[in-house]
């Protein structure tokens, strides 16, 4: 994997139905490769502290620059708990 998160700011989450959660982070990330996305929002999960192993990654995600340089705005949906 080339693309390297570098730090997660600005997470926010809010509840999407009733067993998920909808997720919003603001991410730097080195060299971003778009065929590498499912890599990145696995691990951009797992610095949120929702890891894909025990929450999952459901549905829709996005990875959008946000204009300043290696700066994206991730969006992800996980479940709300690990059971």
């Amino acid at each position: 994997m080339k693309s390297q998160v570098i730090s997660l700011s600005n997470h926010e989450r809010s509840r999407h139905e009733r067993f998920m959660i909808n997720h919003t982070a603001t991410v730097i990330i080195k060299d971003f490769d778009s065929s590498e996305k499912t890599d990145v929002i696995d691990e951009v999960s797992i610095k949120a502290n929702y890891h894909p192993l025990g929450y999952g990654i459901y549905g829709y995600s996005s990875i959008e620059p946000t204009g300043k340089m290696d700066e994206y705005v991730v969006k992800w949906k996980t479940g709300d708990n690990c059971d």
